[in-house]
């Protein structure tokens, strides 16, 4: 006579939906933990051939990402001077 086998568990929407979660809160959690945000700077020029600049930084406080940010933008500031659309 064969020998009986468990029946293989069907699988609930339920079951995939708390996978997809946990899934998803392990990579959220992880990227914030493993990879801060990195600090940036972009200058582009517009049509008046200015230089924009946009300047993201980071710290351990809110202030020193302020200070940080500040004295990038402060130095690119001064690099990149226009005045209608000529260098100063």
């Amino acid at each position: 006579m064969p020998e009986q086998t468990e029946a293989a568990r069907r699988l609930r929407a339920v079951d995939v939906i708390d996978a997809q979660q946990a899934t998803i809160e392990r990579l959220t959690t992880r990227r914030d933990a493993v990879l801060p945000s990195a600090p940036s700077v972009e200058l582009t020029r517009n049509a008046k051939g200015e230089t924009q600049i946009s300047v993201k930084a980071s710290g351990e406080t809110i202030e020193d990402a302020e200070k940080s940010a500040t004295a990038a933008y402060d130095r690119l500031c001064a690099k990149y001077v226009h005045v209608n659309g000529e260098a100063k």
